[in-house]
């Protein structure tokens, strides 16, 4: 053999040998990449609200994208899974559509979905190497999704709601309801508001007038109307002074006639001589007529002296007949007056 074609031989084999542990490596770098997840057996459990709760095994949680948005614990033992979400779910007009995707390779994958009762499946699209099943059970639309040794498996399901026309009437009359009731509680409120208010200002003008009537009642002092307090003070200085006048004038009148009477009775010896002989009770009488003028009405005599009516009925008598006094009927009373001879002191007594 030529040592060429030697040579070349020798650099196939080489070639050939490379190849190989090229690949190896690849192949190695690929599953350290993308690892085998072994199994993803879960559940999915759809409302009518689109929202959804899945329970069931899963390896690594990180393989679930929706999860991320999603409410869920996992035990770290069992790896059971358990997750509330309404990632998984979208609507346009009355179209319902349901994805489920979980990257990663698996060597057994179950996904069993459970639709409302009242869903209407469209169609079921899944993933190279998936298949399904589609049945009722448990009074729910039932898909089963399920596969081998499966890479990037991805589901969707698209499903419609019927409701019956009793159900719609009563959701619109629901509906309907809670607006009057919302309309009606907001009415509500802005009457509370308004009272709340009205009553308020209501406080503050029986406050402003309460104020206002106090200063209005209130006196100004001196230092606040000087000329009105001087005007007052004269005014009443004026008024004491009248009063005074009119109190002396009174008094002037009142004593004008005793004074006149006292002036022109004989103030002797012989009229204390008289008021020697006689007695207590006809003495004051006697006083008490010289104080009032000489003339007196027989009752008011009565009440001034304390004397009884009848013993001054016989006390005036006594004195009638020693003409100390004179007495003159007058209706029901009698008018008792000093005697002339008394009072011009012409006769001696």
């Amino acid at each position: 053999m030529r040592r060429p074609d030697l040579l070349i031989g020798l650099i196939l084999v080489f070639v050939f040998f490379n190849s190989i542990i090229f690949s190896a490596a690849t192949s190695i770098q690929s599953a350290e990449d993308d690892p085998l997840l072994n199994q993803l057996i879960l559940s999915v459990y759809v409302d009518e609200g689109g929202r959804c709760l899945i329970t069931g095994y899963v390896e690594d949680p990180e393989s679930l994208p929706f999860l991320n948005s999603s409410e869920y614990s996992i035990d770290d033992e069992s790896r059971q899974l358990y997750a509330i979400t309404n990632a998984l779910t979208s609507k346009s007009a009355d179209s319902w559509s349901l994805r489920f995707e979980s990257p990663g390779i698996y060597e057994e994958y179950r996904i069993i979905f459970y639709l409302p009762e009242n869903a209407k499946l469209s169609g079921v699209d899944s993933s190279d190497g998936l298949d399904y099943l589609v049945y009722a059970a448990n009074r729910s639309v039932v898909a089963e999704v399920y596969g081998h040794d499966i890479l990037d498996p991805a589901v969707e399901i698209g499903y419609a709601l019927q409701i019956d026309e009793a159900t719609a009437a009563l959701a619109d009359t629901v509906t309907s309801a809670g607006s009057n009731a919302g309309i009606s509680n907001l009415k509500m409120e802005i009457l509370q508001y308004v009272a709340i208010l009205i009553t308020i200002l209501l406080l503050i003008g029986a406050v402003f007038l309460i104020r206002s009537s106090r200063r209005r009642s209130k006196p100004l002092g001196p230092e606040k109307c000087p000329a009105a307090h001087e005007h007052m003070i004269k005014t009443q200085s004026s008024g004491h002074r009248n009063a005074e006048h009119e109190d002396q004038v009174q008094s002037a009148q009142k004593n004008d006639g005793s004074e006149e009477f006292r002036a022109g009775m004989a103030d002797t010896s012989e009229i204390s001589a008289v008021m020697a002989t006689l007695t207590d009770k006809e003495q004051s009488v006697l006083k008490l007529l010289l104080q009032r003028g000489g003339r007196m009405v027989q009752r008011d005599i009565s009440y001034e002296t304390d004397i009884s009516k009848s013993s001054l009925s016989g006390i005036l008598t006594s004195m009638e007949k020693r003409k100390l006094i004179t007495k003159r009927e007058k209706g029901r009373t009698n008018i008792i007056e000093l005697s002339e001879r008394f009072k011009n002191n012409k006769e001696q007594f």
